[in-house]
């Protein structure tokens, strides 16, 4: 939705886009492309997709979890994550707050975009139904899943960009993701990885031992 063009509306978009329960995403992809926005307004950008985590598959999720943070380590204007506007996951996301906390070590900002899925049906306007109004409604309840989300899996975000339909990716995400990008300068961060978490317990449990003696 990022890279589409409204003068160019049957473009194939640059990064697969699933709608089954598994990850469509196997390893990084990183692609440049024009975001256009009304008006004629252009940036130009480089994105990296990345694996989704927690990864349904759970033998995938410990090398996602470390090839996705070794991937913001990189120079980054902002890291972006993606996510359905639904609770389901929540307990999920808290019960690996351990690890996604490691989140706030990055020093460029956290971007939360919640993906709104809901559809609008020409009934509604047959219904007396102010369609934009209940969109409105449902994005602000979008919003306060990011930041219920963001709370779960005790990561600091610097914004959540919510949608009401698929629509609203194209349109109001993306105005307001460009908008949030503007001014924003390349960092990099010093997240752990699983591998080096655990090598730190490993250490720390030496160090309890070498007091003990």
């Amino acid at each position: 939705a990022l890279a589409w063009n409204p003068a160019e509306p049957y473009t194939s978009p640059p990064f697969e886009v699933g709608a089954s329960g598994s990850s469509c995403t196997k390893k990084l992809r990183t692609e440049k492309f024009d975001v256009h926005l009304d008006g004629g307004f252009k940036m130009s950008l480089e994105l990296t997709d990345s694996m989704g985590f927690p990864d349904p598959d759970p033998e995938l999720s410990r090398k996602f979890y470390d090839t996705v943070m070794e991937a913001c380590n990189k120079p980054l204007n902002a890291i972006i994550w993606l996510h359905k506007a639904e609770r389901d996951d929540h307990l999920i996301f808290q019960r690996l707050k351990v690890l996604l906390r490691e989140l706030n070590r990055a020093a460029p900002p956290i971007f939360l975009i919640i993906n709104g899925t809901e559809t609008y049906q020409t009934g509604f306007m047959s219904a007396g139904i102010d369609v934009e109004a209940k969109k409105e409604k449902d994005r602000k309840a979008h919003e306060d899943i990011g930041w219920t989300l963001a709370d779960a899996a005790g990561v600091s975000v610097t914004k959540v960009i919510a949608g009401a339909d698929m629509s609203d990716l194209a349109g109001i995400v993306k105005r307001d993701l460009v908008v949030a990008l503007a001014g924003t300068m390349p960092k990099t961060s010093n997240i752990k990885t699983l591998t080096d978490i655990e090598g730190d317990m490993k250490q720390c449990k030496t160090e309890l031992d070498k007091e003990k003696c």
